[in-house]
């Protein structure tokens, strides 16, 4: 399948195809999720975009990962170690803040040593949520000096999908995004 789509896709002028393996479940539970990402890459000329928490990530996936995708982004559901728990709704694994600190460490010195700092973006998002506030900056921070290369901040929606209009920042939060607005390039 991922061979046709990537052959009409060219017979039509898209000469790089993006494949974005995330949600549906965890996609680092994929038993086959290693063998499909060098097929997609080697076969099929697809580039890859991985996006998880990265709270199953064995190392074997970790390495075909970054010898093979895109873009690896890693989703912190709180940037801090209370706001990951409070926030992270993991039912068998326990797999905290720090640790996916530790991850996008590992990601980010496996770039390296494979030397693919210019052709492999890895990125951390989060969602905007009230136990994020105040931590911002030191989580930025702290990403930007381990390599990160992008940071994305979505505003979370509620369960109930329809009442998403209803959420509200807090004034504290608003004010201390646009200071990282404005101070981005420090970070």
């Amino acid at each position: 399948i991922l061979k046709e789509i990537s052959r009409y896709s060219m017979e039509r002028g898209c000469n790089h195809v993006r494949f974005e393996i995330c949600g549906e479940g965890n996609p680092d539970l994929y038993k086959e999720r290693t063998q499909m990402v060098e097929f997609a890459t080697h076969e099929a000329g697809m580039k890859i975009i991985y996006v998880s928490t990265g709270s199953m990530m064995k190392e074997e996936l970790i390495d075909c990962l970054v010898r093979n995708a895109s873009c690896i982004r890693i989703s912190f559901p709180g940037i801090s170690h209370d706001a990951y728990e409070a926030y992270s709704d993991q039912h068998n694994v326990h797999f905290t803040y720090e640790d996916a600190v530790k991850l996008v460490e590992r990601i980010t010195s496996k770039r390296a040593q494979y030397g693919r700092e210019d052709e492999l973006l890895v990125g951390v998002r989060t969602c905007i949520r009230p136990l994020n506030e105040g931590y911002y900056r030191n989580f930025l921070s702290t990403m930007g000096s381990i390599g990160v290369d992008a940071f994305q901040g979505v505003k979370v929606l509620t369960p109930e999908f329809e009442k998403h209009r209803e959420q509200e920042m807090s004034l504290g939060t608003i004010i201390e995004l646009a200071k990282l607005r404005e101070d981005y390039k420090w970070l």
